[in-house]
């Protein structure tokens, strides 16, 4: 199959947050990245996805008047930008987690996966993590593009 194309696409799933939102959030974003024939990327993305999810729905079920978490999905100019919202205005806070601790490494995982990572809150107070994926390494084509300085680090 040759490499895409240069192509502006987007995704949206909103899911209730409950534990059964993950895995439905990264098989929706494994069959999307399909359809848009970027099967090399569904592997890290769908990662990604996961972790972003996980904290959101964590997130969002902490609070008392719950709202639906969103997934969106985006290529943009040879990037894969995801994105995962709640209602919650906490940031997220990366954790040094032990060899025997078995949760804390999501943000070093998505760190780890993507060209950049970092949230914001909206001016409704509705928060989002985001991650993009640089999708040019493998053959894609586009002219890439700049860094948001407007968004918050991880």
């Amino acid at each position: 199959m040759p490499a895409p194309r240069q192509i502006d696409r987007g995704d949206e799933l909103e899911l209730w947050p409950f534990p059964s939102a993950v895995p439905c959030a990264r098989s929706h974003a494994a069959a999307v990245l399909a359809e848009w024939g970027l099967t090399r990327w569904i592997d890290d993305a769908a990662l990604v996805v996961s972790e972003l999810v996980t904290n959101a729905v964590a997130a969002a079920a902490a609070m008392i008047d719950t709202e639906p978490i969103l997934l969106r999905l985006f290529v943009i100019r040879g990037r894969l930008l995801i994105e995962a919202w709640d209602c919650s205005p906490t940031f997220p806070e990366p954790q040094t987690p032990t060899a025997d601790e078995e949760t804390g490494r999501g943000l070093m995982i998505v760190q780890a996966l993507s060209e950049a990572c970092g949230f914001e809150l909206s001016a409704d107070g509705r928060k989002v993590t985001w991650a993009r994926l640089r999708l040019l390494s493998r053959g894609f084509r586009g002219d890439g593009a700049p860094a948001d300085p407007h968004r918050n680090r991880i």
